[in-house]
């Protein structure tokens, strides 16, 4: 069977699937057609790890396990791992689609449990857990090894909180000062469906009842604003605050009385939440 022409990469190169003696493997050719690089793989995938382009490399497949290659076909990440990143849908993938590997650090999945890998040396830097509820947003990943758990773990790798919350939550998002949107719901489904966690207080300040989306945070302030159901607001140590700075909202009065939390000391002296009452 001939040489087969599978697809022409963003830098110029081609790949192609040579067969012989029952055998497929790939090689990566210029323009020319001269053999830039032979690989054993079962695919290969072109893998910018730069938001320019400047840097880049492959995502190689053999069998069910995957890896990463630089432009020179060096190993970066071993093919070890059952996934790497987020990854199109395999129909997607089957035509060539690619992800970008930008964010300094992107979460891998080894016997059954996620860690991350730091881009800058291409190596495992955190503990191993069941599930990541949300990759590194504000300085920190969000991961769990129960479902009641909610764990944050900072850039250096080490664990900040470690809840067992009560709840069962699907998604955790830092969003600054000790704070967590979260939500019974995972990824996209949380839409609509978002509380706030004081991580500190270990207490649900905000039900996750609320289309609540995080913009941004400032450290100088501490505050954390927010759009609630599409009300810019602002959140600062457990309340809702002015958000002037941040964008006029007109009906500013009936978002604070709708979405202030009411909260009081129980009688161990743990901060508790009270919604309805004075």
């Amino acid at each position: 069977m001939p040489s087969e022409f599978l697809n022409v990469f963003p830098n110029g190169l081609v790949l192609v699937r040579e067969h012989t003696e029952g055998e497929a493997t790939y090689t990566l050719r210029d323009m020319y057609g001269n053999i830039i690089m032979t690989t054993l793989y079962d695919k290969l995938f072109y893998l910018p790890l730069d938001n320019q382009d400047h840097d880049y490399g492959y995502r190689v497949t053999k069998g069910d396990l995957l890896g990463i290659l630089n432009s020179n076909g060096k190993t970066l990440l071993p093919v070890i791992y059952e996934e790497i990143g987020r990854y199109d849908d395999a129909a997607e993938e089957e035509q060539g689609a690619y992800n970008k590997f930008t964010d300094p650090f992107f979460p891998v999945k080894r016997r059954g449990y996620w860690t991350f890998v730091r881009k800058e040396d291409y190596k495992e830097f955190t503990p191993a857990y069941k599930t990541i509820l949300c990759s590194y947003k504000q300085g920190f990943a969000a991961v769990q090894d129960k479902p009641t758990e909610l764990i944050f773990v900072n850039q250096e790798g080490r664990e900040i909180w470690n809840i067992d919350t009560g709840y069962t939550f699907m998604y955790a998002e830092y969003i600054g000062n000790h704070y967590a949107l979260v939500s019974k719901l995972r990824g996209n489904a949380a839409a609509g469906t978002c509380g706030i966690y004081d991580l500190d207080a270990e207490c649900l300040v905000v039900p996750t009842e609320y289309g609540i989306e995080f913009v941004d945070y400032d450290p100088d302030t501490r505050k954390t604003y927010l759009r609630i159901d599409g009300n810019p607001v602002a959140f600062k140590e457990g309340y809702f605050v002015d958000p002037a700075d941040y964008r006029t909202c007109p009906n500013y009065a009936e978002i604070i009385e709708d979405y202030k939390p009411r909260r009081r000391l129980d009688e161990n002296g743990k901060l508790v939440n009270i919604y309805g009452q004075g």
